[in-house]
């Protein structure tokens, strides 16, 4: 099912590298971030290509639909390399 496989994938991703680069990771990476589905990884992907990379992670919140209640819940799982 679904949700198993996005918390299989989330598991790997934090044993393996600790956290997800918001600056290189694709859709299929950015929905295994706590409370990031398919619409919000779209809205982070284009904000990238339109905007460059994100300078610090709190800058996500820049993107519609991540305010700091989300933040919180992402934090953790994202970084910038």
């Amino acid at each position: 099912d679904l949700h198993k496989a996005i918390r299989r994938q989330r598991q790997m991703c934090i044993r393996d590298s600790g956290r997800i680069d918001i600056n290189t990771a694709d859709a299929a990476q950015l929905v295994t971030i706590p409370g990031i589905g398919e619409t919000r990884a779209a809205a982070i992907l284009a904000y990238r290509e339109k905007n460059g990379p994100f300078a610090k992670v709190e800058d996500i919140m820049q993107v519609s639909g991540i305010k700091s209640a989300l933040f919180e819940k992402m934090k953790d799982y994202i970084t910038i390399r």
